[in-house]
């Protein structure tokens, strides 16, 4: 009896990871989904972002896949159940549970959305900020959905964009009154495009930074790979390695202070 007692504990051990986890093969890898945001989610899995994600799931053996797709793209795949999450969304309580499961913990608070647009376009933005937008024509990256968000009760004739270097075409060419969009993409697209943001346009802050969050499918193998998050980086903003990564990367506190983290 007694040489069989380690092996019924092990048999026993086994079975309550089974019941706790649904299943008794531990998951071995994650998904995640975002657009290219330079400098924070990279096509070559380099950057912020996805080091974050990768520091919380590699070093207890899950594997990170990163993949860069659109971002309404990103955002139909995992509400749909083709990936685990998508990374840099914002919490939403009507998709909380249904389309989407979201950690206790976000990953980061966002740059503030800035509007870009040629000097002689919202000629009272200095006395008026926003509100110089109702009854403009603004572009945006697909999926950002900033008519739902900041802009939901103004009147605004939105046009949805694959990438910032359209975005910022239409406005040097006068076909919308201004771009959304953040000032790393902004300058980004302008170098890109050799247009001059200092002689010919003005960029101004229309909304401060909101929580991001790598939102997950609403599945089974989600539930368990978010219970790791959230327990993975208390530990890591507890021991100051979330500090380090942003750091690292030369980005300000604000972008990962503790009191900046807990809930939504």
């Amino acid at each position: 009896m007694r040489t069989l007692l380690p092996i019924f504990l092990a048999v026993l051990g086994l079975a309550q990871f089974s019941v706790v986890h649904g299943s008794a093969d531990p998951v071995t890898s994650i998904e995640v989904l975002c657009e290219d945001w330079e400098g924070y989610t990279n096509k070559d899995g380099s950057g912020v972002y996805w080091e974050v994600v990768k520091e919380v799931y590699e070093p207890i053996g899950i594997r990170v896949n990163t993949r860069i797709v659109p971002w309404k793209r990103a955002l139909l795949a995992v509400a749909e159940k083709k990936a685990d999450a998508v990374l840099g969304a914002y919490y939403s309580q009507e998709k909380d549970g249904k389309e989407f499961l979201y950690p206790e913990w976000h990953i980061s608070v966002e740059d503030p959305v800035m509007i870009v647009f040629k000097k002689d376009r919202l000629p009272n933005w200095a006395k008026e900020g926003i509100q110089t937008l109702e009854h403009t024509s603004l572009a945006w990256i697909s999926g950002y959905d900033f008519d739902q968000s900041f802009l939901k009760d103004f009147s605004v004739n939105s046009f949805e964009i694959r990438n910032v270097k359209q975005g910022l075409s239409m406005v040097n060419h006068g076909r919308v009154d201004g771009l959304l969009d953040y000032e790393s993409g902004i300058r980004k697209a302008a170098h890109e495009l050799e247009i001059s943001l200092v002689k010919d346009f003005e960029m101004k802050v229309v909304k401060l930074g909101s929580k991001l969050y790598l939102a997950y499918s609403n599945t089974a193998r989600s539930e368990e790979l978010l219970t790791i998050f959230d327990s993975r980086m208390a530990q890591l903003v507890e021991s100051g390695a979330i500090e380090r990564i942003y750091r690292k990367w030369m980005l300000a506190k604000e972008k990962f202070g503790k009191e900046r983290y807990r809930g939504k």
